[in-house]
């Protein structure tokens, strides 16, 4: 089982968190290619575009990375976890 470790944050803009992902408009196969393919400045005058209403990349990420949790789950046992509060040991 591969357990991925999120945050409660990816839904800072629900009132309710509940146990479903929301799909990204983006893609995240194509925005791992547009991200190796683009400088750091160039990204950084497309971020405000690509990641939409999402209220930072911090968010985005977060969102993206949960559906390419979905997306494996189709052919490996996954859970997504979303605490409140994370700390590094």
């Amino acid at each position: 089982v591969l357990v991925h470790i999120s945050t409660a944050y990816s839904k800072v803009d629900e009132v309710v968190i509940d146990e479903t992902v929301h799909p990204v408009e983006a893609d995240w196969r194509k925005t791992i290619q547009i991200v190796e393919a683009l400088d750091d400045d160039i990204l950084e005058v497309l971020k405000p575009k690509y990641i939409g209403m999402m209220p930072n990349q911090y968010i985005f990420s977060k969102r993206l990375a949960e559906q390419v949790i979905v997306d494996y789950s189709r052919s490996l046992p996954c859970v997504i976890c979303r605490p409140s509060v994370g700390t590094v040991l």
